[in-house]
Parts: C-alpha cells; sequence; structure tokens
C-alpha cells in the first residue's frame, strides 16, 4: 500500500470513528455506550421534538439528560423504464 493510500485509509478511519462518536450515546459517569436498539429504544422519536429526556445508564444507574437531534435526507429518482 503507498503512503498516500495509507494516508487517506487513516483518514477515513478517523472521520468514521468522529462519526461513530458523535451519533454514540454515552453515560458521562462510567462511559457506558449506548450500542444496540433496546438501549436507545425510549430515547428515539420520529421528529426529535420530544425535548431532553431522564435516562438511568443501565451499567451504574446515573441519571443525566439525553437530547436527540434529528435531520433527514431524500433521494428522487424516475420510476423503473418511464423517460
Amino acid at each position: 500500500m503507498s503512503r498516500l493510500t495509507e494516508s487517506v485509509s487513516d483518514n477515513v478511519d478517523r472521520m468514521m470513528k468522529a462519526l461513530e462518536k458523535a451519533e454514540a450515546i454515552v453515560c458521562p459517569k462510567c462511559g457506558y455506550v449506548y450500542d444496540d436498539c433496546e438501549d436507545k429504544m425510549n430515547l428515539v422519536t420520529f421528529w426529535g421534538e420530544d425535548g431532553p429526556k431522564e435516562e438511568g445508564c443501565p451499567s451504574c444507574g446515573h441519571e443525566f439528560m439525553v437530547e436527540e437531534h434529528v435531520s433527514r435526507t431524500y433521494t428522487v429518482t424516475e420510476k423503473g423504464g418511464e423517460s
């Protein structure tokens, strides 16, 4: 692998880790990471308009607030075979 390819690969890895961290819910006391649907089930809303919610960490019991932010993007394509 060339040095340039390694550099690009390293940058992509760093960006992916930063994105994962930005999207993660992490207990501020023990660092428990909410990484499955059951952990997040009571925190996810359709539009993110319910405001901050109280949450108790399933690992250590620490209570903290979680605020959800929602954004959506759409892709439009032509219906198959029609011009």
